[in-house]
């Protein structure tokens, strides 16, 4: 019978979820295991390279009292200094100790429920995400504990998350209020520098521009600050700019960094 043979005959979605259960070894595992390898050979290279540093350190006179060093110290420092250079370095940092917290929480709970470690890694998630996932486990007093320890981990990461977002909006809000952000336009004006005739100046602009829809006029200047630049560029008195917008940065109209932020080559 044609509905006896399709009841027979598993799905294909049926079928891989059998072969990942009973596969040898979980390719899930296999993925890991190769991160975990990858991560382990770079990181034992760093050490080598931080180890390397040392003993140039020491043979270049650093053996005295005061210049003395470990390689502990040597480690501490090329952290600090790569967290002080890239933007990415403390969420990154972040991000491998809170995948870490989970692994080691996944294989602590499989160990004290003997469960699947697929079920035990997304239950030690759910520890660390939810502060309150620790009071239904099922598993006896080892679960419970391994919970209330990933649940402390938790709070700590999480603390540290938001504390580092707010760091980093604080650090983008000031860029902004400094005027230290790049823009992005072309077909522009660019106004060097400050003087008294820098208001009738952006007018007459956006008379000239007003034929095309309006434009943009960019202001660079080291004179005053970007809050007073912003006064003078707001035109709060009424006057219509005709579609013209204006942008405020701080920086030297002699220096080419301060002329790339304002985009000089494609004005």
């Amino acid at each position: 019978e044609p509905t006896l043979a399709s009841a027979s005959t598993p799905s294909h979605a049926a079928a891989a979820t059998t072969w990942l259960d009973t596969a040898p070894v979980h390719p899930a595992r296999i993925l890991l295991l190769a991160v975990l390898l990858a991560v382990g050979w770079r990181g034992w290279q760093l050490v080598e390279s931080c180890r390397a540093e040392l003993a140039d350190f020491s043979a270049g006179g650093g053996r005295d009292g005061v210049a003395a060093a470990r390689l502990q110290d040597v480690i501490t420092y090329r952290v600090e200094q790569w967290w002080a250079a890239s933007p990415r370095a403390i969420p990154l940092t972040l991000l491998a100790t809170s995948c870490t917290a989970v692994l080691c929480g996944s294989w602590a709970f499989q160990a004290a429920t003997d469960c699947r470690w697929e079920e035990a890694i997304f239950t030690s998630w759910l520890f660390v995400a939810d502060p309150a996932a620790h009071a239904s486990v099922e598993g006896g007093t080892a679960a419970t504990m391994v919970g209330w320890v990933m649940t402390c981990l938790g709070l700590v990461i999480f603390g540290f998350i938001v504390s580092v977002t707010q760091d980093m909006m604080s650090s983008k809000v000031e860029s902004l209020r400094f005027g230290n952000s790049r823009i992005i336009e072309h077909h522009h004006t660019v106004v060097l520098g400050y003087s008294e005739a820098l208001r009738p100046l952006i007018s007459q602009l956006a008379l000239a521009n007003e034929s095309e829809g309006g434009g943009t006029v960019v202001v660079l200047s080291d004179k005053m600050s970007m809050e007073e630049l912003m006064r003078v560029v707001e035109f709060q008195d009424g006057v219509d700019l005709r579609g013209t917008e204006t942008v405020v940065r701080h920086g030297s109209p002699l220096q080419a960094e301060s002329l790339l932020k304002v985009c000089a080559p494609t004005a």
